[in-house]
C-alpha cells in the first residue's frame, strides 16, 4: 500500500514505456498513465491531442499543463478548457477506430468522486454514438465539446450516480 498519491504525467511527445513520473519521463497516451494509477493518484496532461481513454475510479485527470508545472496550483488559468494563449488538452479520437465509439468511456463505476478538468472534445470525424459515458461519481471541471455532430445520439451520458458539471 502506498502513503501518498502519484502524480503521473502525458505528455504528446511522451513514451509509454518510460515510468510517467515526471515531465521528462512523461507517458504518450492517457489510458497508459491509467493503467498504472490507483485510486487518490492523479495525471496532468500537456496541451496537445490525444486519443480517447476509459477514466478509473478515483484517478483525477487534469488537463491544460504547459509541461513544466509539479503542482496544480502552478496550472495556468483555464476557460473553458482553453489556455490564454488558446491551446488546450484535445482528446481529438475515439478510443477504437470506429464509426460508433466514444472519446471517454467508463467502464465499471465510480463509487468515489473522480475528477475530470481541463479537457477540450473538438468535433469529431466519426459520428459517436455518445462521446463521453460516465458510470457514477464523476466531476466534469472546467471542460468543454466543441461542434457536437448532430448525428451523435448523445454528447454526455450517464447511467448511474450523479455527475457534476462546472
Amino acid at each position: 500500500t502506498r502513503l501518498f498519491a502519484t502524480i503521473y504525467y502525458v505528455t504528446p511527445s511522451g513514451n509509454d514505456n518510460s515510468s510517467g513520473l515526471s515531465w521528462a519521463t512523461a507517458r504518450r497516451t492517457i489510458n497508459s498513465a491509467l493503467a498504472s494509477a490507483v485510486i487518490g493518484d492523479s495525471i496532468f496532461v500537456a496541451v496537445g491531442e490525444y486519443a480517447g481513454f476509459y477514466p478509473q475510479n478515483g484517478v483525477h485527470i487534469f488537463g491544460g499543463f504547459t509541461g513544466v508545472e509539479t503542482s496544480l496550483a502552478q496550472r495556468q488559468h483555464l476557460t473553458f478548457g482553453y489556455l490564454p494563449n488558446g491551446l488546450a488538452t484535445k482528446i481529438v479520437s475515439n478510443i477504437m477506430a470506429s464509426s460508433d465509439s466514444y472519446r471517454i468511456y467508463c467502464y465499471s463505476e465510480a463509487t468515489v468522486t473522480t475528477v475530470i478538468n481541463g479537457i477540450v472534445l473538438p468535433k469529431s470525424t466519426y459520428r459517436p454514438y455518445m462521446t463521453v459515458f460516465l458510470r457514477g461519481k464523476y466531476a466534469l471541471e472546467n471542460c468543454s465539446v466543441s461542434e457536437v455532430n448532430p448525428l451523435a445520439n448523445y454528447v454526455i451520458y450517464s447511467t448511474s450516480g450523479n455527475p457534476t458539471f462546472s
